[in-house]
């Protein structure tokens, strides 16, 4: 407590830099601490007030995290999450002033489309088609755009737009091409809610899986291949692996891409030639080549950013080409530092 009475005193004063040294020593130490929260609410305002807009978000990030693993109360949340999305507006028109107007309304139409899905998924998807495009309008009004048309609409400057596309690689299609609607929701779902990451580590994940699915009964087959899906009057009924054994099943998810699930895994007959022949002409999406490399420092005081794209140009249909053109000289780089 006392500690973070000496920062708010220095706060007050307007010595940001001051303050976060009181408040950063109750964030790393103190978690238990009744201040603590409002510690990493009082960080990520320094930043905001030191014009750190990245440092901002990355505190807004573990702020909103810490608030949703306390439980606390909705308001909260909300609040810290609308700070988020105007970090993020703020830092681009700090570079960009010229498209402050055109940032401001690509990122509230985003955030928007997200937060339409996000209605509906409340309401388990029950809608009066009729009222669909009123009810949803922002989702309505991207359902045939693809990114390009959506930056078209908002911004003009070059290196804004590949800013504002710049994590393109994870859908594994350039503007261009990408769906206006599935960048939306994910990328607006984040500015709208923040980052979220396991305890420990990726593999914990897996892990809760596998213990959820034993206790429920379930079991774990490894190295089992599964060459057919069961139909009965149409309906999946389970697998039958390599092996020729069978396995009964309410439902079956397959992790398989559609083209490999539907035309190698289910029965002959199954489906028609014209379907087929639109299977076939799907292509996979992007590789990724993933070096890991360990270190014997932390340098995330000298790299703050928990991501870094590094591209040869600010042109994401160039890119694409390198990479479909396995050209390592130039295709696109994702530096990512975890602590």
């Amino acid at each position: 407590a006392m500690l973070f009475r000496f920062g708010e005193r220095t706060f007050r004063e307007e010595n940001y830099d001051g303050a976060l040294v009181y408040y950063d020593r109750i964030a790393a130490s103190y978690t238990n601490s009744p201040v603590f929260l409002e510690a990493l609410n009082k960080i990520a305002f320094c930043h905001a007030l030191n014009k750190a807009h990245v440092k901002e978000v990355k505190g807004l990030d573990r702020y909103i995290a810490a608030l949703q693993a306390k439980g606390e109360t909705k308001a909260k949340l909300i609040g810290a999450k609308f700070r988020l999305a105007t970090a993020y507006k703020n830092l681009l028109i700090e570079r960009f002033p010229e498209e402050e107007k055109g940032i401001r309304s690509f990122v509230d139409e985003i955030v928007g489309v997200s937060e339409d899905v996000n209605r509906l998924a409340h309401k388990e998807n029950h809608f009066v088609r009729l009222l669909f495009p009123f009810q949803y309008a922002k989702l309505w009004r991207v359902r045939r755009k693809t990114l390009e048309d959506l930056l078209d609409e908002h911004v003009r400057n070059r290196e804004l737009r590949s800013l504002l596309s710049a994590i393109w690689p994870y859908y594994g299609l350039p503007p261009s091409r990408l769906s206006a609607f599935f960048f939306s929701v994910a990328t607006g779902n984040y500015l709208a809610n923040g980052g979220h990451y396991p305890r420990g580590r990726s593999q914990d994940i897996s892990d809760a899986f596998v213990k959820i699915i034993e206790q429920s009964g379930g079991r774990i087959q490894l190295e089992t291949r599964v060459d057919e899906i069961m139909l009965k009057r149409g309906a999946a009924i389970g697998v039958v692996d390599d092996q020729g054994k069978e396995y009964d099943a309410r439902a079956v998810v397959s992790n398989a891409s559609a083209p490999t699930t539907m035309l190698n895994l289910l029965p002959d007959g199954t489906l028609s030639g014209d379907f087929k022949e639109k299977l076939r002409t799907y292509r996979p999406s992007l590789s990724s080549f993933v070096v890991w490399l360990g270190l014997d420092d932390d340098i995330t005081d000298r790299v703050p950013q928990a991501e870094t794209f590094i591209t040869s140009s600010h042109d994401p249909e160039t890119d694409y080409a390198h990479c479909l053109n396995a050209d390592a000289e130039n295709a696109s780089i994702a530096v990512t530092v975890y602590d």
